[in-house]
């Protein structure tokens, strides 16, 4: 009975922590936490193995994800656009039922089927369509400290943050093509290109920063909190700044390197807000995601709604400088707060529960190669 109860059971203290994570196993044994001089970087490793098969399974969501933003400027003269999101907050209970892989795989799945039903949808009527697209969202998504979460200040500045980003986010990935078709005149032929140049640079900075902002942990430069504002700040600040300037040109190619910069930038933000959850309570990490991601998901669908009611005439450019103004205005907010209310230290709410119940056998797996 006690065995049956053992594997049932695991203590959270125990498990491994994100810091953890960056270091072999034997330098942990031989020096404890104050040896972070090498990192377990074997190529033939399965976290490596992890993070290609995640990355393979994100560029299917978000492909799934984005596609339509760009067909609606050929499809429609005006449209506001129709959000998908709104899923995440059951997916962290979800994935510690049922394992992350199975809820993963299945998600992409029935996301993928349900999206070669959209031209029929869309044939059939707006509300059937707006119905699939709901769908799609939700195919792409214990014992919890409720109140210590809630109330806890460094859970709200990932909050915020992870609002800020998401609304420069959408607003750009939704409205950029209109805004180069009829704002700056550009042939809707390039548009694809030009759109998809912005998160193309996002991607190669995720990696850069991500890369640098271990470094600096890993060599105890800067600790785990200055880290996460540092990053997160310049990020923010890149793309508050970029984000304006690209409503005051008329030419179609500054307006493509600012919005460029201003994506690229938000890359390093993600060393930042978007890992912290990791940081502060390693045992509920996908619960707080889930959390965060639920009202990050609040800009995909106020952000397109907002700049059809303000941008009535598309070649205007004073409003489209009004909905690049809320955005800088937004991201700059997003940075103060994070920057005064994050941390990157373990709270005390998560260090002080003992006990993880109901854990299957994927989770223990799971747990299994954390500690390999």
């Amino acid at each position: 009975m006690e065995g049956s109860t053992s594997k049932e059971k695991i203590a959270l203290e125990d498990r491994t922590t994100y810091d953890d994570q960056l270091f072999t196993a034997e330098e942990a044994e031989n020096s404890g936490q104050n040896s972070r001089t090498k990192c377990n970087c074997s190529p033939f490793s399965k976290r490596y193995m992890i993070s290609i098969l995640a990355l393979l399974g994100f560029a299917n969501v978000y492909a799934l994800r984005v596609n339509l933003s760009v067909a609606l400027v050929a499809m429609v003269t005006k449209t506001s656009t129709l959000d998908e999101e709104g899923k995440m907050l059951p997916g962290g209970f979800l994935a510690l039922k049922f394992g992350g892989k199975n809820l993963f795989g299945l998600g992409i799945l029935s996301t993928a089927v349900l999206t070669l039903l959209t031209p029929v949808a869309a044939r059939g009527s707006v509300g059937l369509l707006v119905a699939l697209r709901v769908l799609i969202g939700l195919c792409e998504d214990v014992k919890v400290p409720w109140k210590a979460i809630f109330t806890s200040l460094p859970v709200w500045a990932i909050v915020v943050a992870h609002f800020s980003e998401n609304w420069g986010f959408y607003t750009l990935l939704t409205e950029l093509p209109s805004f180069l078709k009829y704002r700056l005149d550009f042939d809707l032929s390039r548009a694809g290109f030009v759109s998809a140049l912005p998160y193309l640079v996002m991607a190669i900075t995720i990696q850069t920063g991500g890369h640098i902002a271990d470094c600096l942990r890993r060599k105890q430069i800067l600790s785990t909190t200055v880290v996460r504002k540092l990053f997160n700040s310049f990020g923010f600040t890149c793309q508050g700044i970029c984000i304006i300037i690209a409503g005051y040109t008329t030419n179609w190619l500054v307006a493509v390197v600012c919005l460029t910069l201003a994506v690229g930038g938000g890359g390093f933000a993600f060393s930042g807000f978007y890992v912290n959850h990791l940081d502060i309570a390693p045992p509920f990490a996908g619960i707080l995601i889930g959390i965060t991601n639920t009202v990050a998901t609040l800009p995909g669908i106020i952000s397109p709604l907002l700049t059809g009611v303000i941008v009535q005439h598309q070649s205007h450019a004073s409003e489209w400088r009004i909905v690049f103004y809320l955005g800088g205005l937004i991201y700059f907010t997003g940075a103060i707060f994070y920057c005064i209310f994050s941390s990157g230290n373990k709270q005390t709410w998560a260090a002080g529960y003992s006990e993880l119940t109901q854990m299957n056998e994927d989770n223990e797996e799971q747990m299994e190669f954390i500690e390999s």
